[in-house]
């Protein structure tokens, strides 16, 4: 399957954070777990995770994709920058020119993103990487909406962002 969700779970706002199963979800909690994007070359993109690959933080991706999609949906090349860079994260871009889309992650000796440690670029056609997009974002909306009918819509409209 090219787009897949792995192990998602709530995390509570509680000062232990705990993971709970994703029918337990509040509307004020995130959601984390492994999102796997695999064009058909076999090579997944980017690990979507915060502090590993499992630990992708749903409702910053939900908004990312939803805006990654209305550049799409407004035709043209453009440079999309993940918004949410931490300490020690490394800088992500998603650059689309003509057919082509490359994601590149440049790595940093500190957090000054003065040095670059290392620079990785993985690519894959605009119409491929558009179809995934499309693809995460049905899937994340199918996903939270059966794990819990009574909030995931309510989750899901909080998470969307602008």
């Amino acid at each position: 399957m090219p787009v897949e969700l792995q192990n998602m779970q709530c995390v509570k706002q509680t000062t232990d954070f705990p993971r709970r199963p994703l029918s337990e979800l509040e509307v004020l909690d995130h959601i984390h777990g492994t999102i796997v994007l695999q064009p058909a070359n076999g090579t997944p993109f980017h690990n979507f995770g915060y502090w590993d690959a499992g630990d992708a933080c749903l409702g910053q991706w939900l908004v990312v994709f939803n805006r990654i999609q209305k550049h799409f949906d407004a035709g043209g090349d453009f440079t999309y920058e993940f918004p949410y860079p931490d300490q020690g994260d490394p800088r992500l871009q998603f650059i689309v020119i003509g057919k082509s889309v490359v994601i590149r992650t440049t790595y940093y000796f500190d957090d000054s993103w003065a040095d670059v440690e290392e620079t990785s670029e993985q690519s894959t056609t605009r119409a491929e990487f558009e179809t995934l997009i499309a693809d995460a974002l049905e899937l994340i909306e199918n996903t939270v909406l059966s794990a819990s009918p009574s909030n995931g819509a309510a989750w899901l409209e909080r998470n969307r962002g602008g």
